[in-house]
């Protein structure tokens, strides 16, 4: 089965370098643990090209499982269950060969965009990336408040006690 999934690019002014880090918080908040989110760094870091992030491309890459876990110094069945984990919460598609095997290709050239690919296809993920940075925004913004009523309240307190 050959993945043809395309996204409409990541929004204006946003790159793949520390997306991931940025949009974290709303990672965590939708119950991404900690290891899928390092997972999905390295992988935007890594193993994406900056093009792939543009609009009607195909976006991701096909290493071997087990190369993944070695370059994150983790087990396979680690690998497994992080990808799992990206798959269930819609952030990634996988798909692969009738013996799990992955693959790709990408076309000659300049730009050299994606051709081909059997592997993990970041384009949902890509998709998400408005309503990911929209939802930072409101953590941020509820943070904010915290910390302004915690202030208002231990001045108020301070003030009582005087």
């Amino acid at each position: 089965m050959v993945a043809t999934l395309k996204h409409g690019g990541l929004p204006e002014g946003v790159r793949r370098s520390g997306f991931i880090e940025y949009v974290a918080p709303a990672l965590k908040a939708r119950g991404i643990s900690t290891s899928a989110i390092s997972y999905l760094s390295k992988a935007l870091e890594n193993w994406t090209r900056d093009q792939d992030f543009t609009p009607n491309r195909v976006c991701g890459f096909w290493h071997k499982v087990g190369c993944l876990a070695e370059k994150l110094s983790v087990t396979v069945r680690t690998i497994n269950s992080i990808e799992r984990q990206l798959e269930g919460a819609g952030l990634i598609p996988r798909t692969i060969m009738a013996n799990g095997a992955r693959g790709g290709c990408r076309e000659e050239g300049t730009g050299s965009p994606l051709r081909r690919l059997l592997g993990i296809n970041l384009a949902p993920l890509v998709e998400l990336a408005p309503a990911l940075i929209s939802e930072v925004e409101t953590i941020r913004m509820k943070r904010e408040a915290i910390v302004l009523c915690q202030m208002k309240f231990a001045k108020s307190t301070i003030a009582s006690v005087s």
